[in-house]
């Protein structure tokens, strides 16, 4: 386990609980569940939510940039709005933390009585499992019209990971066999 990732992604959330907190929503390191995912450098956070929607992915990046060290950036964001009120509320975010590493922060909010938000930031070195799962989420957001808009933000992040994967199969391959 990458245990500097997870010292990284515990800094990122306390700064998106201060974020949300100062935008008058609950600070969700503090009031939140926070959960490390085993097997996985990544943690899941559960809390109570109201009627409200939440500025998970603009928290998510200001959280970022504040973090940010050199050669990081926040690529993009994707939310799937509902068409039917029973159906969540899905987003996912991407950010890259350096050339061979990034972080995605994805979350569900349910609202309703009791209302519920499910958030996961994980962090990922796998540009082949990361294009992948990206690509399941806004593959499905695409068949839906609502969904359409948000996929289309992160599309150009999906292909270029599939990419770079690519490039690290060829650079792999011997030249001579």
């Amino acid at each position: 386990m990458n245990q500097g990732a997870l010292d990284r992604g515990r800094i990122i959330l306390e700064a998106m609980g201060r974020l949300l907190e100062k935008r008058g929503f609950p600070n969700w390191a503090i009031e939140g569940d926070i959960q490390r995912v085993e097997g996985q450098a990544a943690y899941e956070v559960l809390i109570p939510s109201a009627h409200s929607l939440w500025p998970i992915g603009m928290c998510a990046r200001a959280a970022f940039d504040e973090y940010s060290v050199h050669g990081s950036a926040w690529l993009g964001t994707s939310v799937w709005e509902q068409a039917d009120p029973a159906r969540p509320l899905l987003g996912t975010g991407l950010m890259q933390e350096s050339a061979n590493a990034w972080w995605t922060v994805d979350w569900m909010q349910q609202n309703g009585d009791p209302g519920l938000i499910i958030a996961r930031l994980t962090w990922h070195d796998n540009p082949q499992r990361l294009a992948e799962r990206l690509d399941v989420f806004v593959s499905a957001m695409e068949q839906d019209a609502r969904g359409q808009r948000g996929a289309s933000f992160l599309r150009g992040h999906i292909k270029h990971l599939y990419r770079l994967a690519q490039r690290e199969r060829f650079n792999q391959q011997p030249l001579v066999s």
